[in-house]
């Protein structure tokens, strides 16, 4: 149990805060959703009989599901297997800048980017002018598309990018939103605009329930379980299980949803509305096991798309092409309180009891022998001073003092 809340920012008590509130506002939502029902049949002519259709219809309203559409007219241009890209210009070339969308992936169905026609993405894109638009459709993976990994997928966005002419604007929603960031910085050239909405770029920031529980679902970093779910899935993440996560972070969502349909059973537009979400909320695809450990370790508990720390993410075509062409790699910018390497540290002056003043007046005859024997490099042996001469370094010779020769370079400047 103390492994459990193991964890550097989140004390025991902040958790079991956390879990008790929970609790406190599912029990609250299920008595507003049952006093909400017993308002609308506490009438002196409902009988048993009532309340075990409503009980009826309840149940079957829930169950009943069916598959998402997209709400607005498209075509398909290619499919890969494991992605689509559908058209929804409508047969529009007008000269503007094609919009590619991706849509969340996280188990759900791609059309929510098209959810309705009064809430559609796509439909909003189109009324602003930009009527190329399109969208990119995640399919759910099989056993012969298990093994793909975020490599791939980002290889779907380059092909699709460059069918449709090699610049877009890109939309990323959710999770396409830090996959198009991560495509967006590996080709920055091909990149009109970038809007990312809802996408988890720093999932350490903020107060939001990822940073909140990461370490209690990581404990010490360990990643265990969600391996054994891949495990137990043969390299596939079954959808209901993403579902049942998301179920689980606020449970008193659900049962409040659930509880106002059934104080709204006698609502058409209720019952409609719930419908129509539902279709797509309980629609689930299961996901590539790989490509969802990878988030797990290098976007949610590492933060490495935030801290620079994903690695090398470009094709491994890209990787053998940049390679081949031995490009000199770029210097790092070094921040200015960095020191070139190679170069010590320099030490703290001591001085004797005379202070700064008097060590600096001790440096100064040999600040000056320094400065004669450059100008006399410089501006050659015939070049002479008229205060005298300094002692040289050697024997105690004399060497007479040289006074630089103002010569003129360019900008104004003078040695």
């Amino acid at each position: 149990m103390d492994a459990f809340f193991d964890s550097p920012t989140r004390d025991r008590s902040g958790v079991v805060r956390d879990m008790l509130h929970m609790q406190t506002e599912t029990w609250k939502a299920a008595a507003k959703g049952w006093a909400g029902y017993a308002r609308r049949r506490c009438r002196p002519t409902t009988t048993p009989l009532h309340v075990m259709a409503d009980g009826m219809k309840w149940w079957w309203t829930m169950m009943d599901r069916e598959e998402p559409q997209w709400a607005s007219p498209n075509e398909v241009m290619w499919d890969s297997g494991i992605a689509k890209l559908r058209d929804f210009s409508q047969g529009s070339r007008k000269r503007v800048v094609p919009t590619l969308s991706l849509p969340p992936q996280a188990g759900h169905h791609s059309c929510i980017v098209d959810y309705l026609p009064e809430q559609s993405q796509l439909r909003a894109v189109r009324t602003a002018g930009l009527e190329r638009a399109y969208a990119i459709e995640w399919l759910g993976v099989t056993k012969e598309t298990k093994d793909v990994t975020i490599d791939d997928y980002l290889a779907v966005i380059d092909r699709a990018v460059e069918d449709l002419g090699g610049k877009v604007n890109l939309i990323g929603n959710c999770q396409g939103g830090w996959l198009s960031t991560m495509w967006a910085a590996l080709n920055p050239e091909r990149v009109n605009t970038l809007i990312v909405g809802g996408a988890p770029i720093d999932t350490h920031a903020g107060n939001s329930v990822v940073a909140k529980y990461k370490h209690i679902m990581t404990p010490g970093g360990r990643i265990g379980h969600y391996r054994l779910l891949v495990k137990a899935g043969r390299g596939i993440l079954p959808g209901p299980v993403m579902l049942i996560s998301f179920i689980a972070m606020k449970p008193q969502n659900e049962v409040s949803k659930q509880l106002g349909l059934l104080a709204h059973l006698d609502d058409p537009e209720y019952v409609a509305h719930y419908a129509e979400f539902e279709d797509w909320y309980r629609y689930t695809v299961p996901l590539p096991g790989k490509v969802y450990l990878w988030a797990i370790e290098h976007l949610f508990l590492s933060n490495g798309l935030a801290e620079r720390r994903h690695g090398d993410r470009r094709p491994a075509a890209r990787r053998e092409q940049d390679q081949g062409a031995a490009l000199p790699a770029r210097r790092k910018p070094r921040p200015h309180h960095s020191r070139p390497a190679g170069l010590r540290a320099r030490r703290p002056r001591r001085h004797a009891a005379g202070g700064h003043r008097e060590a600096d007046r001790a440096r100064r005859p040999h600040r000056a022998v320094h400065r004669a024997r450059l100008a006399a490099r410089l501006l050659g042996p015939d070049a002479r001073g008229r205060r005298g001469a300094l002692p040289s370094r050697a024997g105690g010779q004399e060497a007479p003092h040289v006074r630089p020769r103002q010569v003129p370079r360019r900008g104004g400047l003078v040695i």
